[in-house]
């Protein structure tokens, strides 16, 4: 641990709904971001007073970004025994059907991943057929052809709905190697073996520390915690009884996060494609069913993954 921080002068933190107050070096925050340095050391009322109201943080996601400073990796939290849940979220008790590709039970499992249908339909490829054929408008106002959308043949690939995540988890291979040339890289998530292993409050710990990175400016850190809610996606297991897991997952990211003026939000990018990867698992379930009916960002995201 730097020194300089533990003998910088004290700045208190107000933090979560019950406003408890944390006392940490100035300094060690501060050269998280330039944000920060104004918050904590510049000409902020912040600064004078040396204390900031940070009540909308949640104490375990402050106490992450602490331990981030001093340390520079934090740690999320376990997953949690819903057992005693089941009646509430309408859990099946185990033995619970995997989702996993390799053994999906038949009705998540219509057709295979290679085999999915193309987006056309058979009446509508003949309707194609006979343009072609005949030189004719779909419509009968005889609108000329030229003006009709044009007609695209296309069907998914399970590699077309894999391709962005898979590309991404090289991306975050390639970041931890070269971390790992400067400092010892020990995260390697434990996966889930059914589905009373709620991982919700793992992956809403990534999400909500993300959030707060991003907030302030603290880029390192925002891409530490893609390459760990990475890592813990790899590891985790569908059934049919913790779909919400990923729903929740897609739906706080999406509701805590903002359409960017220019690129892609890298939380929402990550999230959406590895919905896409699952895709054919989740097809299916009554809660992602509902979650694209709530429409939004996420579902235009969605899309351009699939149709791209």
């Amino acid at each position: 641990m730097d020194t300089e921080y533990i003998s910088s002068p004290l700045f208190t933190f107000i933090v979560g709904e019950e406003r408890k107050k944390f006392p940490v070096h100035s300094q060690a925050l501060a050269d998280l971001s330039p944000t920060l340095d104004k918050l904590l050391d510049g000409q902020m009322l912040e600064a004078n007073v040396r204390q900031a109201d940070w009540s909308d943080v949640e104490v375990d996601t402050f106490v992450r970004l602490c331990e981030y400073a001093y340390r520079s990796d934090y740690t999320p939290p376990s997953c949690t025994d819903r057992t005693l849940q089941t009646e509430d979220f309408g859990i099946v008790p185990e033995p619970s059907k995997s989702l996993a590709r390799a053994a999906r039970p038949k009705k998540w499992n219509k057709r295979g991943i290679t085999d999915l249908p193309s987006l056309e339909s058979s009446e509508s490829y003949s309707r194609k057929s006979a343009i072609d054929k005949q030189g004719q408008n779909l419509s009968t106002s005889g609108v000329s052809a030229r003006h009709t959308l044009q007609y695209k043949k296309k069907n998914i690939s399970s590699e077309q709905l894999d391709g962005e995540f898979v590309r991404l988890i090289g991306a975050i291979r390639f970041n931890q190697q070269v971390a790992s040339n400067t400092q010892e890289m020990r995260f390697s998530p434990k996966g889930n073996t059914n589905s009373q292993e709620d991982f919700t409050p793992v992956f809403l710990s990534h999400v909500k520390l993300y959030i707060l990175a991003d907030k302030y400016g603290i880029f390192p850190l925002g891409k530490l915690v893609l390459q760990k809610l990475t890592d813990t996606l790899m590891q985790f297991s569908l059934y049919e009884g913790n779909v919400d897991n990923v729903t929740g997952l897609v739906r706080f990211a999406f509701n805590k996060t903002f359409r960017r003026q220019e690129g892609k939000d890298s939380l929402r990018h990550l999230a959406t494609a590895y919905v896409a990867s699952v895709l054919v698992q989740l097809g299916d379930s009554t809660a992602f069913q509902e979650l694209l009916a709530e429409s939004g960002d996420f579902v235009t995201d969605l899309w351009e993954i699939i149709w791209t």
